[in-house]
């Protein structure tokens, strides 16, 4: 089993790649920009995805079976207009895969698809999204579901709720509140915190991904989630007790986000049927 893997050097991606490496008959290919991976099994390969890309990429990636492309960049600005670009350049690199033996491409796509929704969120849901990160990804999705239709290729789009996990980025929820206990800092201020979202811990995501990517025998869009809502309160406090921390949480210091629906969680009716 050979996997390529885009974005193998993000949050995401690298522990995909740590879970999988521990598997046999498991060949991984990184394809990597800037930072590359030192794994003994894991073979690194640059690539820069928003320069004019090699027809014969497949052929130079050592023809593998599978893609899961996790690649993606300004993640930290989900406004910035960068996103198109983003757009245009992986749709480029993704169609160069058409007509080869490739059997699936997994491509990491956002529940920020959904749009200002409440409730539980399902797959077979219209998409409306917001923002131009969303609308990038949606865009993705609608294009390369059109383009390889007619082709035998399983296109798999999983659209990924809340993440957190040691090594998380600074900006995120948990690694502001990761790095003010590490500061030994008194207070964290945040919203009310009565929001309602749908977490999973990027170990449980890795798993999750390659559960898919290995089970999935036809083209579709699946949630990646747990399917159980909680409150942002009741995970900090999971997230605190798990590091015996007393940080003192402000809550309602800052209003919360009107760009978000207030209470949200994935549907996992599908993910539970294919990965059971």
């Amino acid at each position: 089993m050979k996997i390529a893997v885009t974005g193998g050097s993000g949050f995401i991606g690298r522990n995909f790649i740590n879970y999988i490496q521990k598997k046999k008959n498991v060949d991984i290919v990184n394809v990597y920009n800037k930072n590359n991976l030192k794994h003994p099994r894991v073979k690194n390969i640059k690539l820069d995805l928003n320069k004019k890309i090699d027809k014969n990429i497949f052929i130079k990636l050592g023809r593998p079976e599978y893609l899961i492309h996790l690649a993606w960049s300004e993640l930290d600005n989900y406004d910035s207009k960068t996103h198109f670009k983003t757009y245009r350049n992986h749709l480029n690199f993704l169609k160069k895969f058409k007509n080869t033996n490739i059997k699936k491409i997994f491509i990491l796509g956002t529940c920020s698809e959904y749009g200002k929704r409440n409730g539980e969120l399902r797959e077979s849901f219209k998409s409306k999204p917001l923002n131009n990160y969303a609308k990038s990804k949606d865009r993705l999705r609608n294009s390369l579901l059109k383009y390889f239709s007619k082709d035998k290729i399983v296109i798999l789009w999983g659209r990924l709720f809340y993440v957190f996990g040691e090594g998380q980025n600074e900006r995120t929820l948990f690694g502001q509140i990761n790095n003010a206990i590490t500061m030994k800092k008194k207070y964290f201020n945040m919203s009310k915190g009565n929001q309602i979202r749908d977490y999973l811990d990027v170990k449980d995501v890795a798993k999750l991904l390659f559960r898919v990517l290995e089970s999935t025998k036809k083209t579709t869009i699946i949630n990646i989630c747990s399917g159980k809502p909680i409150s942002l309160k009741n995970l900090i406090k999971k997230w605190l007790k798990k590091r015996k921390s007393k940080l003192n949480i402000k809550y309602g210091y800052y209003r919360n986000s009107k760009k978000e629906a207030d209470r949200f969680w994935g549907s996992i009716t599908k993910l539970k049927k294919i990965t059971k």
